[in-house]
C-alpha cells in the first residue's frame, strides 16, 4: 500500500450496511421513497420528488456540515432528506414540525407535533439554523402564525424559506421579509395553482 492509499477515505462498516439497505429499499420502490398517502383534508399535496430533491439540496447546502434543520408542514422534504445517500452520511439534523401524527410513526426521533393555530407552543427555542415553511392554507392568518413559529424556532441569523401559493408572495415578504426566487415548487398531484419560493437570503440551487 501506497502513502496515497492511506489517504483515501475508507466508510465504517456500520455506514455501509446503512446505505446497502437504503439502496436495498430503492430497488423494491422503483427508486423512489415511501410517501405517506396526501390526506386533503388536511390540505396535503406532497412536492414533486424533482422538486423535493432540489430543496433538500438547498437545505444541506444552507446548513453547512452540521447545522440544524426545521421543516414545518413540509414532510416531504423530510422523507426524501432522511433517504438519500450524502444527507444520511452529513451530520444535518432535521425536525420535522407537523400536524399528521403519521409521520410521528414514520419518523419518530425527527417528529414534533405542530398545530399552526398554536404557533409558539413548541418545545424548542432559536436553535435552528435553517427554518423551511410550507404554510397549510392560503390565508393571511395561517402565514401570520406560521411566520411566528419560524421566527420562534430560527436562530438571529438564521436562513429561511417559504414555499406557498404564489398569491401570498407580498404577505410572505411583510412578515419575514423574504424575496421570491426564480425556482417553482410543483407537486406530485399536479396541482394548478401557481406556487411560489421565497426566501432571505442568496441561495446556491433555487435562484438561478
Amino acid at each position: 500500500m501506497t502513502d496515497s492509499d492511506d489517504d483515501v477515505p475508507c466508510l465504517p462498516a456500520d455506514t455501509m450496511a446503512i446505505l446497502q439497505q437504503i439502496n436495498e429499499e430503492r430497488w423494491k420502490l422503483g427508486d423512489d421513497v415511501d410517501i405517506i398517502k396526501e390526506d386533503w383534508q388536511l390540505s396535503q399535496f406532497w412536492y414533486s420528488k424533482e422538486t423535493a430533491l432540489h430543496l433538500c439540496r438547498e437545505l444541506s447546502y444552507a446548513a453547512g456540515s452540521t447545522g440544524r434543520v426545521a421543516c414545518i408542514s413540509c414532510p416531504t422534504v423530510v422523507q426524501y432528506f432522511l433517504e438519500t445517500d450524502e444527507n444520511v452520511l452529513s451530520n444535518v439534523k432535521v425536525t420535522l414540525f407537523e400536524y399528521d401524527h403519521r409521520f410521528e410513526r414514520k419518523f419518530p426521533h425527527h417528529y414534533v407535533p405542530y398545530d399552526y393555530r398554536r404557533p409558539i407552543s413548541v418545545p424548542i427555542l432559536a436553535v435552528f439554523d435553517v427554518v423551511i415553511a410550507d404554510p397549510p392554507f392560503l390565508s393571511a392568518e395561517c402565514l401570520e402564525k406560521v411566520a411566528q413559529t419560524v421566527r420562534f424556532l430560527g436562530k438571529v441569523d438564521a436562513k429561511i424559506i417559504v414555499c406557498t401559493g404564489a398569491i401570498m408572495e407580498e404577505t410572505v415578504g411583510r412578515l419575514l421579509g423574504l424575496h421570491r426566487l426564480k425556482f417553482e415548487p410543483r407537486h406530485a398531484s399536479g396541482l394548478s395553482n401557481q406556487f411560489a419560493c421565497l426566501a432571505n437570503y442568496e441561495t446556491k440551487y433555487l435562484d438561478s
